[in-house]
């Protein structure tokens, strides 16, 4: 059995932007590493994420949750 790939972000909101200020990946982001960094927008990095099998468990106030299952 493989484990799902876990993506946790925290944030927060300057001038009503959500920047991302943390991440902690378990397993993997391919393809959207190059948007999990620090300073970058969380919009853009879920939008990535979202396209690519990842779902949101978690959400709030400053932190995103988000779990990739795969196919066996």
């Amino acid at each position: 059995m493989t484990r799902p790939d876990v993506v946790t972000l925290t944030f927060r909101v300057v001038r009503g932007v959500a920047i991302i200020t943390g991440v902690c990946v378990i397993g993997s982001a391919r393809p959207c590493q190059r948007f999990l960094r620090e300073g970058r927008s969380v919009i853009v990095a879920i939008r990535c994420l979202l396209r690519n099998g990842f779902r949101i468990r978690l959400r709030t106030s400053n932190t995103i949750v988000l779990i990739r299952n795969h196919r066996c």
